[in-house]
């Protein structure tokens, strides 16, 4: 089985070549996206990568000024706003609202910043 890329496995470089892939996907294959039907799943990982905190090994000092450019959770909602762009966006906001709106009511605090973001 594959595992998915909001998975904590994987290195942030690796879950952001994936979400650069994703991203190249969503602007050329859009119509084949609309009809698989993955817009909800799409948005459910990208979601849950928005969410996800950032890990302990790389603190925001070593990173340097673009920290948040390299982080898996800012990239992701570079993605989710790309979906936005191509898809229709019933779809992508219906999909983003059923998970943002638990979200905002979470004690998690990256749960409410991917709700709020």
């Amino acid at each position: 089985t594959a595992l998915p890329i909001s998975s904590k496995v994987f290195f942030n470089a690796v879950r952001i070549k994936a979400l650069s892939f994703v991203s190249w996907l969503i602007t050329i294959k859009k119509k084949s996206i609309q009809k698989q039907k993955l817009i909800a799943k799409i948005v459910g990982v990208v979601f849950q990568i928005m969410a996800s905190s950032p890990d302990d090994e790389e603190s925001e000092e070593e990173m340097g000024d673009d920290a948040d450019s390299r982080l898996p959770s800012s990239f992701a909602s570079q993605v989710l706003d790309i979906l936005a762009l191509h898809l229709p966006p019933e779809r992508v906001i219906a999909t983003t609202t059923q998970l943002a709106l638990p979200a905002l009511h979470s004690t998690n605090p990256f749960d409410r910043k991917a709700a709020l973001t």
